[in-house]
Parts: C-alpha cells; structure tokens; sequence
C-alpha cells in the first residue's frame, strides 16, 4: 500500500495498491482526512481497455506480471536477443565484401522475388511493431533512409572517374 498525504487543507488521503505480481490491476481510494471514510474508489476493473493493457504491458515489460516465470521468461528473451545479435556480426563478417568493394545492393528486392509471401508478411509485422514502438519504429525508418542514401551515394560515379572515361 502507498499512502499520500493531502495536498492541502480539506484534501483527502490517497490509498494505492502497490503490489504489482498475480493481481488484475492496482486499485485506489481516496479517504477524507477528518472522517476517514471512503470518498472515491477507483477500481481497476472499471479503467478503460487501453489504461488496462498499457499497465499489463508495463507489468509484464518489468517482469512484475507473472512472478518468477516472467522474469525467467524475460532473461531468455534478452540471452536470445544477445545470440541473435552476435550472431549477426559474425554472419556478416563471414560474407562481408572484400577491400574496397561496396556490399552487394538489392537483397530485400531479391528476397521478394524469392519469397514473397514470406517477405512481405515479414514486412507487415515489422511494420505493426514499428507503428506500437515509436521509438523502434523512428529509427528503423531513419535506418532505412540512411542505408538507401548511401546507396545512392555509393553507386554514383564520381566526377573524376566519369572524366577518365
């Protein structure tokens, strides 16, 4: 339980429920100072779906949701995420371009050659995710504008190479 004081004179006491794991929701009342009786009750069953889903989000984010098991499920998510990434690098380097070659351009368009269905609903997920994570989604995008820029980039000729020929 949190117990804040009144802001001011006439002000009522707030009750919060603080304990976070195996509950729906927090609750809350208010108490009035003087009497100490009940004058507002907030119950989480009564918050509106999106405040219901942002709390479980956080709860179950911080490893508060589900006790033990979150917080185990959440550790393999993170080493997973560590392989993933370290596995990445190394896939790179095994098939990264040789001295002053350019990495080879267009893979995306090739795999949706390929694979499309996979592809694009590949895509779609990414794209869902990007909207629901802002921050994720923000620097995705300026990712992508970068990587197409230097593209561009690369691929011009240059002024004195166009000149030679």
């Amino acid at each position: 339980m949190e117990l804040t004081p009144p802001a001011g004179e006439g002000a009522p006491w707030l009750v919060s429920e603080t304990r976070r794991s195996w509950t729906p929701g927090p609750d809350s009342v208010s108490i009035d100072a003087a009497s100490g009786e009940p004058v507002e009750q907030i119950r989480f069953a009564d918050y509106p779906l999106a405040a219901k889903l942002t709390d479980w989000g956080i709860r179950a984010h911080m490893g508060f949701l589900f006790g033990a098991a979150n917080q185990l499920l959440l550790a393999a998510v993170a080493l997973t995420l560590v392989g993933v990434i370290v596995r990445g690098y190394a896939l790179w380097w095994s098939r990264r371009p040789g001295p002053g070659r350019p990495p080879t351009r267009g893979a995306l368009l090739e795999l949706v050659r390929r694979r499309p269905v996979l592809t694009i609903g590949g895509l779609l997920v990414v794209a869902v995710i990007g909207w629901a994570v802002p921050l994720l989604g923000a620097s995705l995008v300026a990712f992508l504008v970068i990587d197409a820029v230097l593209g561009r980039w690369g691929q011009r000729p240059s002024t004195a190479r166009a000149m030679k020929k």
